[in-house]
């Protein structure tokens, strides 16, 4: 790590501290599920952007008949954003949630505060909407659905992980009497929401398999592996809290598909720096409050290893474990991921995004 003050590293974990009410609290294992508490900020300008740059896309013209075949969970038959048996209310701006369930929100109304619901799935999941609408498009309210978390003025997953451009990750709606079907690229998606008059919306969420996952976004301390499934792509690890991060199997940039020689074993390290397209890299990105902004790259590995590394701790406000695949080799990464909990952790971190103060 490069050499800074003591007064420095003092200063961005209490940055960290004071802004942990504001981070999104997902269950540990174990955990019931249930709406888990407050998140601070949801992608506002990213929202606030697509509203601007695009027309809201009506679900169906206002005061037709909703679409056949509407059921399920929060939605009645007619497709109507109405609150059934079980269902589940939405009462505060923004959460998380990890399980399957049916959500239904009754808003008042607040024409500046942008909201959102984040939802999560396991690692080797994706995430299924079923979105209702009694937005009316005359009231300027709007509801976006994303694709991953548009979390702190930053996608997650980032941009070069993810196999959509940034621009067709949102779609933004409004309308009455309709549902519609929404399914993410990985096991994390999001609804927001921007609501200057009375409406209402409901959802209905479903966890389905991913058979190739790739990238995942993370909740708590989890084992995950990684595969490129032979294909040139980016795929990643991402949480939002500070975290250890430990690589436990290493197998990235050997075996390639045609071998000629028997491949060496051990860990390489730099591998970019050597001009390698294969390797793991391991980066941070912005600070608690704020995720915008370039990476932050604490090393990249590769080769063939079975041997645990060492352990890595990082104070960031996003934590990406990133496996580059130029497509010759069928690479795979086990890492061990666990979230730092206290101010002694925090403050013998290895590496950290260095605040402007």
């Amino acid at each position: 790590m490069a050499a800074v003050s003591h007064l420095s590293v003092l200063l961005t974990v209490l940055l960290y501290l004071t802004a942990s009410i504001a981070k999104p609290s997902v269950p540990r294992a174990g955990q019931s599920a249930a709406r888990v508490g407050s998140v601070g900020s949801v992608g506002t300008s990213n929202l606030r952007q697509a509203l601007a740059a695009s027309p809201r896309m009506p679900f169906f013209p206002e005061g037709a008949e909703a679409a056949d075949g509407a059921e399920g969970g929060a939605l009645s038959g007619r497709g109507r954003a109405k609150r059934t048996s079980g269902a589940i209310p939405i009462t505060e701006c923004t959460f998380v949630y990890t399980e399957e369930g049916d959500f239904y929100l009754d808003y008042e109304g607040d024409p500046t505060k942008v909201c959102g619901a984040m939802f999560l799935a396991p690692a080797n999941q994706r995430v299924q909407l079923r979105l209702t609408l009694d937005v009316p498009c005359s009231t300027g309210g709007m509801v976006s659905v994303t694709d991953g978390w548009d979390y702190q003025n930053q996608y997650l997953p980032m941009a070069q992980d993810h196999p959509k451009p940034d621009s067709e990750r949102h779609t933004t709606l409004c309308g009455v009497e309709h549902t519609q079907a929404f399914e993410s690229s990985q096991n994390a998606a999001q609804v927001s929401y921007l609501l200057p008059t009375p409406a209402r919306f409901a959802v209905s969420v479903r966890h389905v398999r991913n058979p190739t996952p790739c990238s995942v976004m993370l909740g708590d301390s989890e084992v995950v592996t990684l595969r490129n499934f032979g294909k040139r792509r980016n795929c990643s690890v991402t949480t939002i809290y500070p975290s250890v991060v430990r690589i436990l199997q290493l197998q990235v940039g050997v075996n390639e598909k045609h071998p000629n020689m028997e491949p060496e074993t051990g860990t390489i390290h730099k591998c970019e720096k050597r001009g390698l397209e294969d390797y793991v890299q391991v980066a941070g990105l912005g600070m608690a409050t704020e995720l915008a902004g370039p990476e932050t790259v604490f090393g990249s590995v590769c080769g063939l290893d079975t041997s645990a590394g060492r352990p890595m701790s990082i104070l960031c406000g996003a934590l990406n474990v990133r496996l580059v695949s130029s497509g010759r080799y069928d690479n795979a990464v086990t890492v061990f991921v666990k979230r730092m909990e206290t101010e002694e952790e925090m403050l013998s971190a290895d590496f950290f995004c260095d605040a402007e103060l």
